[in-house]
């Protein structure tokens, strides 16, 4: 077998197992070479494809202004995307339409004639999970919009009435008067908290873009003497050297929340964590160790939902705090997970934290 009809069968069969749609066509418009994927995303088998002209593949109403753009695209062929910014759809064999994309190139084949290499995906996939993220997205805008304009209102409403009251009755008031009124203001101001972490959560959904590098013995330092650390507690901290490009802001605000939850969910007077950074390929990985009650294993999925505390002596909190963190978290390309410091007491939360700029997160 000579060298020339050798590498003409690899490419042959290279195109056959490709895990992506790819067709052959010919200067006429013909189909001369298919591959599974193809078969598979428009339900022809290859007989009924090799030799059919490629608009078979295409809607209807496209076909005669295609022919004459596969004419031009032969006068001047490039390496491309085909029609960048448009939503293309091609046709299923059942009459169903679905989106995809498509790249061009030629090459001459073993004969010496001019061939156009068309790859093809199928991304319905992809669309249905960018219709979702929008719908999501367009949701939480409108109960952020909600949140900040229909419910504030009558808390500040509450708030004047209150103190309205309060002049009435003048300065010497019955006991359980001002206990009744005394219990109001806390629940408003319980309101208002949650209105806030509301709005923190529902923003929390937009990749910062204020990007610098980070020094994180720096950053950690400068969290615990903001979360002001009791003097009953030891907080060890252990940071392995190591580059680190990502925006500030979020990555800060979900180690205050750890260290603070930490912290404030300890069942003795004193405790000690252990807060550690170590980078791992292209992520950082920080963990915050406690020495606390622990978590029960079925509640370490639910303490990342909205609204879920772990004990009743928690219920004077809102159940956002870690609901914001992995927000943050995920949003920003990372992931956040909790595990039981088995058989020690506590538990270790873990933030895995990319260390570069990513395309895909920042675009």
């Amino acid at each position: 077998m000579s060298p020339l009809v050798r590498a003409n069968e690899m490419f042959q069969q290279s195109v056959r197992v490709a895990p992506h749609g790819i067709l052959v066509i010919d200067e006429a418009g013909k189909i001369r070479l298919v591959n599974r994927y193809i078969q598979q995303c428009f339900g022809y088998t290859d007989d009924e494809l090799v030799g059919e002209s490629v608009e078979k593949l295409l809607p209807e109403r496209h076909r005669n202004h295609h022919t004459s753009l596969r004419n031009a695209y032969y006068k001047a062929p490039t390496v491309r995307m085909m029609g960048p910014g448009r939503d293309l759809t091609a046709l299923h064999k059942d009459g169903r339409e679905f989106p995809v994309e498509i790249g061009l190139s030629t090459f001459d084949d073993s004969a010496q004639q001019k061939r156009v290499l068309v790859s093809l995906v199928d991304i319905t996939e992809r669309k249905k999970m960018e219709m979702e993220m929008r719908e999501i997205n367009t949701n939480l805008e409108e109960f952020t919009y909600v949140v900040s304009h229909d419910l504030r209102s009558p808390l500040r409403g509450i708030s004047d009435l209150i103190q309205w009251i309060e002049e009435d009755i003048g300065p010497d008031p019955p006991p359980e008067v001002t206990h009744n009124i005394d219990r109001i203001t806390i629940r408003v101001d319980r309101m208002e908290s949650l209105i806030d972490n509301l709005l923190a959560y529902a923003r929390a959904g937009s990749a910062c873009r204020d990007l610098k590098r980070i020094d994180m013995t720096e950053l950690l330092q400068e969290v615990c003497e903001f979360v002001q650390i009791p003097e009953q507690f030891e907080v060890e901290v252990h940071v392995e050297p190591g580059m680190m490009i990502s925006a500030r802001t979020p990555l800060e605000t979900v180690l205050r929340n750890l260290i603070s939850n930490a912290i404030k969910h300890h069942d003795q007077a004193s405790g000690k964590l252990v807060v550690t950074s170590v980078m791992e390929h292209n992520m950082c990985r920080i963990a915050v160790r406690d020495n606390g009650p622990g978590i029960p294993g079925n509640m370490h999925d639910r303490i990342f939902r909205l609204f879920q505390t772990v004990t009743a002596s928690e219920r004077q909190g809102t159940g956002i705090g870690l609901s914001v963190s992995r927000r943050l978290v995920e949003t920003h390309g990372g992931r956040i997970s909790v595990q039981a410091n088995t058989p020690d007491r506590g538990s270790t939360f873990s933030v895995w934290w990319p260390r570069f700029v990513r395309k895909d997160t920042y675009d």
